[in-house]
């Protein structure tokens, strides 16, 4: 009898995992839970792949991806625009990534000042006593109609194997203290899966899934916590967009990034780099945290970006992932459930392994071995990613503060 897989998730990791599945592992049945949320982070208009980390196994993780996205039906949705990065003086990250680099045989990254900086982006009111550096390769992805594409090539993965595309949300997993023996949908029914394996890729609803079925939860370290960020999608003037479009992605260590319109597009997005744990899965978006966030990012934009001012800010995006204390994600067979592998804990910076992910979850099932620190106990130390997205205050605490501050400027309406 042929292998039978159940990937439940149709995120990043679920989607990584069906593609590389199908293969790594040949005869293998394929099955797919689908069931899509608006603040799950697969569902972003663009994504920024970049290859320097300050941990080298992340690092050489990354270097593979790069490559991965310029072949196949990858290749299309990447475009090489580069990354200016902003860090301040003496930065530890940075000294990491370049050790790395050289002791990868990777050229030094071209750097330079404020006026280095405003070679791209004009006149600044920046902070002089910054480090930009060029990171030259780093691209950005058309996200939205990447994800589209490789979901329906999973689906058609599920027909092509005999397997099925269930269009529902998994509550449960039934088991039996060995194995998961069935899956419990939203609307009561269940499907069998006791001669399956099965693949949790539910991302922040991961341990909310294993605490309804009654399954052992990991380590503290390696539980992947519901962690929140703010993203705003700006639209741009026609001067904006003919200044913005052929520009590098902007990103200022542990405070915001600013990703240009994308093709011939007017929108932009504007990221603010202040993570929140969150009690409950929900929008937040019209909170007034969300509209205090957005009072902050607005002035950093007029600030670092001047040439932005002007531009309106169409939405408020909320989207909330799994994010660990490493930062290492957790792709793992669970310890005392034998079919149940965990694919979780992207920690928002696996979005660029799209492409490579999922084999990790193919060598499981072909009982190969995996990165240590993907493991279930894994490392206690973290992977020094920048910038560290773990989450240090509840949703709640920053709300209450944001209602008090914002008075009866709530809601705001901004024009960067």
């Amino acid at each position: 009898m042929a292998r039978r897989v159940i990937v439940i998730g149709s995120g990043v990791a679920g989607v990584s995992a069906c593609l590389r599945i199908f293969e790594e592992c040949p005869g293998t049945q394929i099955s797919l839970v689908s069931h899509q949320s608006r603040m799950a982070p697969s569902n972003d208009q663009s994504k920024i792949v970049r290859a320097d980390y300050a941990n080298l196994e992340r690092m050489m993780e990354a270097q593979r991806a790069q490559k991965a996205w310029k072949k196949g039906s990858f290749a299309s949705h990447c475009i090489e625009r580069g990354r200016i990065v902003a860090y301040a003086e003496h930065d530890k990250t940075l000294q990491s990534i370049d050790k790395n680099r050289e002791d990868l045989g990777l050229r030094p990254r071209p750097r330079g000042n404020k006026a280095f900086f405003e070679t791209f982006f004009g006149p600044s009111h920046a902070p002089d006593d910054f480090i930009y550096v060029h990171n030259s390769d780093d691209a950005v992805v058309d996200w939205m109609p990447c994800m589209v594409k490789h979901e329906q090539k999973a689906r058609d993965i599920c027909h092509q194997t005999q397997g099925r595309v269930y269009e529902t949300e998994v509550m449960s997993l039934q088991h039996d203290g060995n194995r998961v023996t069935a899956a419990i949908f939203a609307n009561g029914d269940r499907i069998d899966t006791s001669g399956c394996d099965i693949v949790l890729a539910v991302g922040s609803w991961t341990m909310e899934v294993l605490q309804k079925s009654e399954i052992e939860l990991p380590p503290q370290h390696r539980v992947p916590v519901p962690t929140g960020l703010f993203a705003f999608e700006l639209e741009l003037n026609d001067e904006q967009v003919e200044f913005f479009k052929d520009k590098p992605v902007f990103s200022h260590v542990g405070r915001a990034e600013f990703v240009p319109p994308i093709r011939e597009g007017r929108t932009a997005k504007l990221t603010w780099v202040e993570p929140f744990t969150v009690s409950q899965i929900r929008d937040v978006s019209t909170s007034a945290l969300a509209h205090r966030v957005l009072e902050n990012a607005a002035g950093w934009a007029r600030q670092m970006l001047p040439r932005l001012q002007g531009a309106r800010v169409r939405a408020i995006r909320f989207y909330c992932d799994g994010v660990t204390e490493t930062q290492a994600p957790l792709i793992t067979r669970h310890p005392g459930i034998e079919n149940l592998i965990l694919a979780c804990g992207g920690s928002y910076t696996r979005a660029k392994d799209l492409p490579t992910d999922g084999g990790y979850v193919a060598r499981l099932l072909n009982e190969e071995g995996g990165p240590e620190r993907f493991t279930w106990k894994g490392a206690t130390s973290t992977e020094q990613d920048q910038p560290l997205l773990v989450g240090r205050t509840n949703f709640e605490c920053l709300e209450e503060q944001a209602q008090k501050e914002l008075g009866d400027r709530f809601p705001l309406c901004i024009v960067i």
